[in-house]
């Protein structure tokens, strides 16, 4: 199965829109943005269920910087765990 890569902000192999779009139509920008925010919505609601069907179980996030959430995930529950240090380091403030 094709994985699309999205930036946006934050990289994400995401496989829920995969189907057959190129990487640069507008269709697939508008996709991953809805994508994304989805998965940023769950993840704020602590919906781990919502969350976790919007991650391809081979996901490699990116996680830029220098720091105790730096690196590539490799696995959801990888992407989870940084997401937990987020909501524990912003004292459950995060601003999206």
């Amino acid at each position: 199965m094709k994985k699309t890569i999205v930036t946006a902000g934050l990289l994400l192999i995401l496989s829920n829109f995969s189907k057959a779009q190129t990487p640069n139509s507008s269709t697939t920008e508008k996709n991953a943005i809805t994508v994304v925010q989805s998965f940023l919505d769950a993840v704020k609601e602590k919906s781990h269920a919502k969350a976790n069907v919007l991650l391809d179980p081979q996901i490699e996030w990116d996680q830029p910087g220098n720091n105790r959430t730096s690196g590539i995930k490799k696995t959801p529950d990888e992407v989870f765990k940084m997401f937990g240090i987020f909501f524990k380091i912003s004292a459950k403030t995060l601003p999206y």
